[in-house]
């Protein structure tokens, strides 16, 4: 299946494509500006991978955790380049590729800083591709994730940009992996059932911003 995934979540803009001849993929790192970049990113990526926009079979997008005007530029522009194409687009949650990143041989831990002193964690087995989301102070995240690795008896690797804010335990290993591996996303897009993984963003929390007439941003 060729391949488009991207990611505009964090400070980086990110274009990756796989295909039956190999992967590309090319970045820009940036705290702002990814409405600037990201057209022309994934342009230069899809030439550089000597492959055509209409040659695209599905396009993956960062869905979150992140920042919120970052996940918004990612997600309408896969939205509307899959609409142009007639393809398929699906979401990926950055915690879910942090987990597989993680798992080696056991399970592994996703796990995010979205800030207020909150972090959001998702944990996998080896055989998972997919699991359920919590948010919560580290310390909670630190109680659930030790309490997980008691009771299935196997040690747990984590990794994502909230690790920082945990400690190491008997059975928690943390691992200094706060970006994600664009290749895990690729092969997640490809398992991911489009009804069940849309390109809709996750936020941990509502909106600051308001609109005039109390309508949501």
């Amino acid at each position: 299946m060729n391949l488009l995934v991207l990611d505009t979540s964090a400070a980086r803009c990110a274009a990756f494509v796989r295909t039956q001849n190999g992967d590309t993929e090319k970045s820009v790192n940036l705290t702002k500006g990814h409405d600037r970049h990201l057209a022309a990113l994934t342009r230069k990526t899809l030439r550089a991978a000597v492959i055509a926009p209409a040659e695209l079979e599905r396009i993956a997008v960062i869905t979150g955790p992140g920042t919120f005007t970052g996940i918004r530029i990612g997600v309408a522009f896969a939205r509307g380049l899959a609409l142009a194409l007639g393809i398929k687009a699906v979401g990926i949650n950055a915690l879910d590729v942090f987990a597989a990143m993680a798992a080696d041989n056991g399970p592994g831990a996703g796990v995010c800083d979205i800030r207020r002193g909150e972090v959001a964690w998702c944990i996998h087995d080896q055989n998972q591709m997919f699991g359920s989301i919590n948010t919560g102070a580290p310390q909670e995240a630190q109680q659930a994730l030790e309490a997980a690795a008691q009771k299935t008896g196997a040690d747990i690797r984590l990794a994502g940009t909230g690790v920082c804010l945990l400690r190491p335990g008997a059975r928690l290993t943390l691992l200094e992996q706060a970006q994600i591996d664009m290749g895990m996303a690729a092969h997640m897009a490809g398992q991911a059932c489009p009804k069940d993984h849309p390109p809709a963003p996750w936020y941990a929390r509502p909106a600051d911003a308001k609109l005039p007439g109390g309508l949501d941003p």
